[in-house]
């Protein structure tokens, strides 16, 4: 997925990436990109958290017989079952890859055995081999389901992620490896929901987000993405220079000063692309209130849609569609 469909899939189907579900639905196993998410992750993660961990994430090296210094184990020498179990298997997926062979499995379950208490070992295989067959099941349910357009579609892809999940995992595996997660998911659209409800004075949102994000755990925020450092600084210094007529040249002048020259890049375009986005869906909403506004004929659904059709493509279609209806409820 590309940077621009990434800005422009903000509100809805962008929280299942946010939430950790993509590799799920799209991979089986997580790139070279992946592999940095999560070692970032573990490491921020406070729960539980070692130095010794982090370091084995980063010198794994895509070597499986390091596999075992992935899993934690408690005092009773059993395997830990919580966030960083999750990121330990997507580690190891992405070095087995979608179809492993036997020698693939026979090296794994060497270093388990040889790097863990015989039964972490044992559970520590089963998860591996679940968390694949979840993976592959997940990636056909995906296949089999259009992407979600609205809040309603994310919800029921959720809850249907959730109940699949738990064909392949226990009780205590699931809340354990994957509660976090879910109570991240949870709180990220119901945190959509206040930003597109617009009903809501400006106060009141503020209010409530406000009491959201108080309300969640430790573990649940330390999901959230990391400011970048100035970032806040970066961009009051930007809304000065506009409102003094700054030129783009000028505006990116700065912004390189903060993030580099390639981040700098990446931050115009994204930008260029959101107000592209927004351009093109005030020109679909304006005709859109005018053909509503036409008593003389009745506007259908599939008449809407096709309008909506002529300003964005059949990549674009989903988020547009989920954004309309947050934002006018059709």
């Amino acid at each position: 997925m590309n940077r621009a469909r990434i800005a422009l899939i903000a509100s809805v189907v962008g929280v299942l990436v946010a939430a950790g579900w993509a590799w799920q639905q799209q991979s089986g196993s997580p790139d070279a990109s992946t592999l940095q998410s999560s070692s970032q992750t573990l490491a921020t993660l406070p729960r539980g958290a070692s130095a010794t961990s982090a370091r084995s994430i980063a010198s794994l090296g895509g070597q499986i017989e390091d596999a075992a210094r992935l899993f934690e184990l408690g005092l009773a020498g059993d395997l830990v079952l919580d966030a960083r179990t999750k990121t330990a298997l997507d580690l190891v997926l992405a070095e087995l890859g979608d179809n492993p062979s036997p020698e693939a499995w026979q090296r794994l379950e060497r270093s388990l055995r040889a790097g863990l208490p015989r039964d972490a070992a044992t559970h520590a295989l089963a998860l591996v081999h679940s968390t694949l067959e979840f993976s592959a099941a997940s990636r056909a349910d995906a296949a089999a389901h259009p992407a979600p357009a609205t809040l309603e579609d994310m919800n029921a892809l959720i809850e249907r992620n959730r109940t699949l999940r738990q064909k392949y995992f226990d009780p205590a595996a699931d809340s354990g490896i994957f509660g976090v997660a879910d109570a991240h998911t949870r709180y990220l659209v119901d945190l959509q929901m206040i930003e597109a409800d617009t009903k809501l004075s400006s106060a009141d949102k503020e209010r409530r987000l406000q009491a959201l994000r108080h309300a969640r755990s430790p573990e649940v925020a330390a999901l959230d993405p990391t400011p970048l450092p100035g970032l806040k600084e970066m961009n009051e210094k930007i809304e000065v220079l506009r409102r003094g007529g700054a030129t783009e040249a000028q505006i990116l002048q700065l912004r390189q000063q903060y993030v580099g020259v390639e981040g700098a890049a990446a931050l115009a375009e994204m930008e260029s692309e959101r107000q592209q986005w927004e351009t093109r869906y005030a020109t679909y909403a304006d005709q859109k209130k005018a053909l509503l506004a036409d008593t003389s004929q009745a506007v259908t659904p599939a008449a809407l849609d096709a309008l909506l059709q002529q300003h964005y493509n059949s990549d674009e279609l989903p988020a547009a569609r989920a954004y309309d209806r947050m934002r006018h409820g059709r």
